[in-house]
């Protein structure tokens, strides 16, 4: 078991291109999709044609954000091969450097198997199985071959099996682990999974559209690129998916470690027929939509795409069996670009910064992903049924709630004129209110600005608020200061501000007001900023969301972080910092596509 797993772990090392690959087209040397079938699950591929300078770096990198992974770690690998082989082993050279320009890894998880793992029934053992190979082609076939015996796996050359015309060996170990070689290639794990889609190229994942829908969005030095049938993706409309899908690829992948493990087959035990609302809520979420997450480097910047696609027709047979009409609005309406209007409204010193816009569909879509969860979770968990549409009852509950407590009405009161960009931002101050409150432990000011589209309407509702929040406190109701903020007293002295200021809708604490009026009037905004600007490069024309964290800035936030009545926060946070030191500045920006592709990218500008 040991002997297959370091020629596993020499599958997995090739898939970890990261930074100092060179930068070429992803379709610089051929995809191996054409050795997976067309409804594989999972599809890794990657560029693998510099990879000692690449483990070099990537050790470099893992080892500075944890400081537990050793730096030697490649050392222990040819520690345990050398005790295989019974003479010193090279990791570099009879490890990998046989591996060429490619590496792939693929998971086929069968629909049957997929959809009782949805509805956790997946205890039978009479499904069928989860397969997972890995592939790599080989530059040197003799260093290849030699690297195999040294793992003392026995060849066994099947009669007549070819693949392009090349003779195949397969080769196994004491429990029955496969490798597979022929020419050019080397595959391992669930080889025939392999083999058999080499031999029926009308069935291959690099004909299915929807990879190829994935694909065609990979940027020229793409490095690495994980194709998936979930629709994964870093916007807030994927909660969702990843509530629905979550054990579900838990189980998938606990049983490909079983496998890999060795763990015995439990004793079989029949798998319970699905209802027909579960049957087809599973297949929408099998269809449910695909996404691919790729790296690429152009030197300066270290950035992570992702791009997902939601399959309209199966949104719209989930919310059928969901009994949730809204739920297609809610998971297909698009968010509007930010308007560029509360850029310069915020302060150059600020470490941490969220820019959005559209707060209306932020709210239905939450509200949404929050209903269509627990009405799955109603449907798939032990009652096997739904108690009508959750998102109304949601939005009557929520709306109750605001006009008892709060005396408004969201939908009246408050989203028709919240519908412009809005922000917000973490400036340090050591003597502010979150640090008094927090006896020095958050020494900062948080503030949120929201352009205002009506500010009459907008004057009403906030009167409404103050009057409503000084009754929950028992006070009297203040009068605006001098810039028009209403106060919300808190403990110790403190309070919140709120209110209009230009035409914007301004929270902050006392503490931060002087900064926060000084950014509305542009003074050392963070569009001025050469920090930001180094990041913004890479900003496309219109996006929707950004987050930003500015290194400098944070470094000096949380070296002012008071952890000496806590050694464990303390430790904590000089961990965090050594992270925070690796790079300039770190952005995530979120845009939607009219292609119904949302598009992800997580940035790094390295310093």
């Amino acid at each position: 078991m040991k002997r297959f797993l370091l020629l596993f772990i020499a599958v997995i090392v090739a898939l970890s291109t990261v930074v100092t690959a060179p930068q070429r087209s992803a379709a610089a040397t051929a995809s191996l999709a054409n050795f997976f079938p067309a409804d594989t699950f999972a599809f890794v591929d990657v560029d693998t044609s510099n990879l000692p300078a690449t483990i070099t770096t990537l050790t470099d990198i893992i080892t500075t954000i944890d400081h537990r992974v050793p730096a030697n770690w490649t050392q222990v690998i040819e520690q345990q091969a050398t005790q295989i082989a019974g003479r010193p082993i090279s990791f570099e050279k009879d490890l990998i450097g046989w591996i060429g320009e490619r590496a792939a890894v693929g998971v086929y998880v069968p629909a049957e198997t997929f959809k009782a793992s949805l509805l956790g029934r997946s205890g039978g053992t009479e499904l069928p199985k989860t397969l997972i190979a890995g592939l790599v082609t080989v530059k040197d076939e003799a260093l290849a071959d030699a690297f195999l015996k040294l793992m003392r796996l026995t060849p066994q050359t099947e009669q007549g099996a070819t693949i392009n015309g090349e003779a195949v060996t397969l080769y196994s170990d004491a429990g029955n682990n496969r490798v597979a070689r022929w020419k050019g290639y080397l595959a391992v794990g669930d080889v025939d999974l392999v083999m058999a889609t080499a031999r029926n190229k009308a069935a291959r994942l690099d004909t299915d559209a929807n990879y190829q829908k994935m694909v065609a969005t990979l940027r020229p030095g793409t490095l690495a690129s994980v194709f998936s049938r979930i629709p994964f993706s870093g916007s807030s409309a994927y909660v969702l998916v990843l509530g629905l899908m979550g054990p579900t690829i838990g189980n998938i992948f606990s049983n490909i470690v079983a496998g890999l493990q060795g763990t015995p087959t439990p004793t079989p035990s029949p798998t319970p027929q699905p209802s027909a609302d579960e049957d087809a809520f599973a297949e929408a979420a099998l269809a449910l939509g695909t996404s691919i997450y790729s790296v690429r480097s152009d030197g300066k910047h270290l950035i992570l795409e992702s791009s997902a696609w939601l399959n309209p027709d199966a949104v719209k047979s989930m919310a059928t069996v969901l009994k949730m009409p809204s739920l297609e609005a809610a998971l297909l309406t698009a968010p509007k670009p930010i308007g560029g209007t509360l850029i310069d409204s915020v302060p150059s010193s600020a470490s941490a910064v969220l820019l959005g816009t559209d707060i209306r569909q932020i709210y239905e879509s939450t509200l949404g992903f929050t209903a269509a969860f627990m009405a799955a979770q109603q449907l798939t968990g032990s009652q096997h049924k739904i108690n009508g549409d959750m998102l109304t009852m949601y939005k009557m509950q929520l709306e109750a709630g605001a006009m008892m407590s709060l005396g408004i009405s969201p939908e009246r009161d408050l989203l028709p004129w919240l519908d412009g960009d809005f922000a917000a931002y973490m400036t340090l101050n050591q003597n502010g209110v979150f640090s008094t409150l927090s006896q020095g432990q958050l020494p900062a000011d948080s503030t949120v600005l929201i352009a205002v589209s009506d500010t009459e309407k907008a004057q009403v509702t906030l009167a409404t608020l103050n009057v409503a929040i000084s009754k929950q406190n028992g006070s009297k109701a203040s009068e605006p200061d001098a810039n028009g903020l209403y106060t919300v007293s808190l403990p110790t002295e403190q309070s919140i501000r709120f209110g209009l200021v230009k035409d914007t809708l301004l929270i902050t604490p006392m503490s931060g007001v002087e900064t926060a009026i000084g950014a509305l009037e542009a003074k050392s905004p963070l569009s001025g900023d050469a920090t930001w600007s180094s990041a913004a490069e890479l900003l496309p024309e219109q996006y929707s969301q950004v987050w930003y964290l500015n290194a400098a800035n944070l470094r000096a936030f949380l070296k002012a972080i008071d952890s000496s009545t806590s050694p464990t926060f303390g430790e904590q946070v000089r961990q965090i910092d050594q992270i925070v030191m690796a790079f300039e500045s770190a952005m995530i920006y979120y845009r939607a596509g009219e292609d119904g592709i949302n598009e992800t990218a997580y940035v790094l500008t390295l310093k």
